[in-house]
């Protein structure tokens, strides 16, 4: 016998004997999760593609993975199609086929759908006839056993319905009240473990929502177009109601969290129900998010790359972990999905009802918006308003994903591989600009008499009796006072507090926090203005913690509530401004009391601040002398100092110059903005409109003044311009401007009209031109850089417009819309034509974001409707009221037409129609004004 190597050992290899006891059946509990679900036991096919990913699922059944071929979610997918596929076959062979119950045996021709062989189909399945038309029929009988499925899943994980778990009323105390509405009703009482058999049906979800996504795939090499495939609504929807739950959940976390911060008391985890759904839903989500991302146009270089490795290369249980994943915001919806909505309309023409928008089963949950959910819900029952209701409460960019990695413990900078912020990194206003401070006044008075001092003023100079009684029962030997805070560690809790908790939590406490740091920060102010030695809280100290960037703790629990907000740029103000408006802009006023950070201030909040209705509203206070202790006005903290708050001549046209600058550049109007965005600017502007109004009533404002500092047209009129095709108020504001300015002119004007020859007629473009498919494939063939400025040509845009037109034309004829004028868009092209054109160069249209954004605007007022309006917490009542009286006598009803700038127009007056409309015929006239009638009179009715 030889020896064995030096260094090496030899080893024997042998197998236990198993102990004498009947093996676990690894595929008990699928049969218990087809109970379950309820799936049609009757039909084979579906039973058995249920089992097959059920199998595909368990981490117990599935198969071995490996570095080469990890089972990712897109893997399983393919997967769970091919073997559908070949069960489909084995069902539809005739009696004595060997196909039939033999999948193994099965060529590898018939692998794939394509090349299928229909010679025998089934009946039960139908017998689509040969070529690309059966192979379409033979997706469609795959796909809704698929849907069947992921329809199944989600009756269970209560995820069935959108607008019950939107505007479910949840309770962090009570929440096993309402667990029935929105958390997974797996029985925890379940023969087989309930938590594996949860994970197995999220698991199943990804996967069959993959297999959706692959039965509609186009051809290798080709792009996906989410315009062909019939369940791009369902899905959409579907990532709607994932986000809902993933909203509820995190809100749950964060209130529990304010909970036991406010009460000093120990922290109590969110339920592990909550978090089972947050884990589950989140991998769902991110899944439709991929899907509905798929579209030709691509993303940005490398923007993508993350969330393709998370669902194509990442295996299915390390996905469904979301420290795991790659993509930072992988769940977030990031494309414009206003086409996808005209999309369906096309696709379900002549079909009366799509599945999904059915109504609900009558069941009874608490609502927290009764109004809005029994308007979404009516709206729902028709065609045209279900389509419309995907866009509503639709959210783009959203950052969920990171709040979610934030409840289950992960941190940035715990990442190995990303950057942590430097040791002594200084949080001051480097990151976030603001004004300095100015110490001496270098100018007091200039030569037109203006006062350029920047300290308090008039009565403000004088503390009040309250104020002052406060203070010396504080500085009292012995005394310790609760209405002053004694150090800056206190301060700084009690602003990090007011930045965390909103007023609505514990309206109490919370105001007495606030008026507490009020009194706090006027009494740092008194004592620098008295040159107190030893002060441990300075003015400056609390200016600097007020606009530098907040703890990132604090900015990630913002971001649940509004993830719209800049996450990188939050100061500690912005959070106060956000949680509690009113005691935010109570400090200013306390702040204004400092000499030399008047106009530091003024700089900082119309620079700086999120440009909201507050701002607005603030600023016109302010420079109206509204401010501060103005009589008759109620204020919920009290004021420092005598009197309304006094602002001088310069800091009042400071504020107005710069907030009309800021807000030029802000509410500018983009072409790419997302329509949620585009909403709330358009009420910016309106209350923008009327603000300027009540200024130039109450003198504040002057139309005629010498004064080059006094003059505003210059800054309204850039502010104004790029409204005036889209809101009235504006519009009419703008020219009021204008014929204010110009009034002088008005008759030299006219007598130069007079006097002007007629410019000769332009030629008429070339038909081929504008022939859309002719702009298609021009387009087509140029990178984006050229793409931009090709689609910015006349002949271009006028293509794009005709099409949009004929589309809306066609969706309004067939769906029988009589409430539109539909004469200026009458069209002879047949509208299958325009149709096939439309979906099968989705891809295309979709690049051009004009194009989506003006069909939209067109169908937007017969799909949507008058949807209630939330109220606004930042709106001034002054504004709200006015606003809201405004919405009625102001906003044109007229129907969604393509107005052209005639004379009327452009003098300010008249409405958004054509003149030539206005002459066509008189009775349809008198109808359409009964119509505008009776719908103005609804919203004044639904407006209290």
């Amino acid at each position: 016998m030889a020896e064995d190597p030096v260094g090496e050992h030899g080893a024997v290899e042998f197998e236990l004997p198993l102990a004498p006891a009947p093996a676990a059946n690894l595929f008990a509990p699928h049969k218990y999760l087809h109970k379950l679900l309820g799936l049609d036991a009757s039909d084979s096919l579906l039973s058995d593609i249920f089992a097959m990913v059920a199998a595909l699922c368990d981490p117990m059944t599935q198969p071995e993975d490996n570095e080469r071929f990890p089972l990712s979610v897109e893997a399983l997918g393919q997967v769970a199609v091919a073997l559908a596929y070949q069960m489909l076959v084995a069902q539809s062979a005739p009696p004595g086929d060997p196909k039939q119950g033999d999948h193994k045996h099965t060529d590898h021709k018939h692998t794939d759908p394509k090349h299928a062989d229909h010679s025998h189909a089934d009946p039960k399945y139908g017998s689509p006839p040969a070529g690309a038309a059966g192979v379409a029929a033979l997706r469609f009988a795959l796909s809704l056993k698929f849907f069947a499925i992921l329809q199944a899943i989600h009756r269970v994980l209560r995820a069935d319905d959108e607008l019950r778990v939107r505007y479910l009323q949840n309770d962090r105390d009570a929440w096993q009240n309402t667990a029935a509405h929105w958390l997974p009703g797996v029985p925890p009482d379940a023969p087989h473990d309930a938590d594996a058999c949860l994970k197995v049906l999220y698991y199943a979800a990804c996967v069959a929502v993959m297999a959706l996504h692959k039965l509609f795939a186009p051809p290798r090499g080709a792009a996906y177009s989410p315009a062909v495939n019939p369940y791009s609504e369902y899905l959409l929807r579907l990532w709607k109601t994932h986000t809902s739950i993933v909203a509820l959940a995190l809100e749950m976390d964060r209130e529990l969290e304010e909970q036991a911060w406010a009460a000093r008391a120990e922290y109590l985890d969110t339920p592990e129900l909550v978090k089972k759904a947050l884990l589950g839903s989140s991998a769902v989500r991110t899944v439709l998010a991929w899907v509905l991302e798929q579209v030709g146009a691509g993303a940005p270089a490398g923007e993508a790359a993350p969330l393709d490795a998370d669902v194509c290369t990442a295996p299915l249980l390390l996905f469904y972990d979301p420290l795991a994943r790659a993509a930072s915001n992988c769940g977030s919806v990031t494309r414009d999905q206003q086409l996808l909505m005209v999309a369906t309309l096309v696709v379900r023409l002549h079909v009366r009802l799509s599945p999904v928008a059915d109504p609900p089963p009558p069941e009874t949950f608490p609502v927290f918006d009764a109004q809005d959910y029994a308007f979404r819900v009516a709206n729902r029952a028709a065609a045209l308003g279900s389509a419309g209701d995907l866009m509503v409460d639709l959210y783009y960019r959203d950052q969920f994903d990171e709040d979610i990695k934030y409840v289950f413990g992960y941190y940035e900078s715990d990442d190995e591989g990303g950057p942590g912020p430097a040791p002594d990194a200084p949080r001051a206003a480097e990151a976030h600009g603001t004004a300095r401070r100015a110490k001496t006044d270098e100018i007091e008075f200039d030569g037109e008499g203006r006062d350029w001092r920047d300290c308090a003023r008039g009565e403000n100079v004088v503390f009040t009796a309250r104020f002052l009684a406060l203070d010396a029962r504080a500085r009292a030997p012995g005394a310790d006072s609760d209405h002053f805070f004694s150090s800056w560690f206190e301060l700084e809790q009690a602003l990090e507090f007011l930045a965390l908790v909103k007023i609505e939590s514990v309206s109490a406490f919370v105001q007495r926090v606030g008026q507490v740091t009020l009194n706090t920060v006027a009494r740092a102010i008194r004592d620098e203005a008295a040159g107190q030695a030893g002060a441990s809280i300075s003015p400056d100290q609390i200016n600097m913690h007020l606009t530098s960037v907040a703890k990132r703790e604090l900015r990630a629990v913002a971001h649940e509530e509004l993830p719209s907000l800049s996450f990188d740029q939050l100061t500690t103000f912005d959070l106060i401004l956000f949680r509690n408006p009113e005691c935010a802009l109570a400090l200013f006023d306390e702040l204004f009391m400092c000499k030399g950070l008047r106009r530091s201030l003024i700089w900082y909040f119309t620079h700086c601040v999120d440009f909201l209705m507050t701002l607005i509203n603030y600023v016109y206070e302010l420079v109206s002398g509204l401010r501060g202790n103005c009589p008759g006005r109620e204020a919920k903290y009290a004021f420092s100092r005598q009197g309304p708050l006094q602002l001088s001549l310069v800091e009042k046209l400071m504020a107005l110059h710069e907030l009309f600058g800021t807000a030029s550049r802000w509410v500018r109007d983009d072409p790419d903005m997302p329509s949620s965005r585009e909403l709330h600017t358009v009420k910016l502007v309106q209350c923008l409109c009327l603000m300027i109004l009540r200024l130039i009533l109450n003198g504040t404002i002057k139309q005629h003044s010498e004064d080059s500092l006094e003059d505003y047209s210059h800054d309204l009129q850039v502010l104004l311009f790029p409204w005036i095709g889209r809101v009235p108020a504006a519009r009419e504001l703008f020219f009021k401007i204008k014929q204010d300015q110009f009034r002088w002119l008005e008759l030299d004007d006219a007598h130069a009209d007079e006097n002007t020859p007629e410019k000769p007629p332009q030629p008429a473009l070339d038909a081929s031109a504008s022939d859309i498919l002719c702009v298609l494939d021009r387009l087509a063939t140029l990178p984006h850089n050229q793409y931009l400025a090709v689609a910015e040509e006349p002949s271009v845009q006028l293509a794009f417009r005709e099409f949009g037109q004929r589309l809306f034309y066609h969706i309004c004829r067939i769906y029988n819309v009589d409430s539109v004028d539909l004469t200026p868009f009458k069209t002879d092209r047949p509208a299958l034509d325009d149709f096939f054109i439309f979906l099968t160069r989705f891809n295309d249209f979709s690049k051009n974001k004009t194009f989506a954004r003006n069909i939209f605007s067109l169908l937007e007022g017969i799909i949507v409707g008058d949807r209630p309006d939330p109220q606004d917490d930042g709106e001034a009542e002054f504004l709200a009221a006015q606003m809201e009286q405004g919405a009625a006598s102001q906003t044109s009803d007229a129907e969604p037409v393509e107005s052209e700038f005639n004379n009327a127009f452009l003098n300010g007056e008249g409405h958004f129609q054509d003149d030539e409309l206005d002459k066509t015929d008189d009775k349809t006239d008198d109808k359409t004004d009964d119509k505008k009638k009776k719908k103005k009179k609804k919203k004044r009715r639904g407006k209290k």
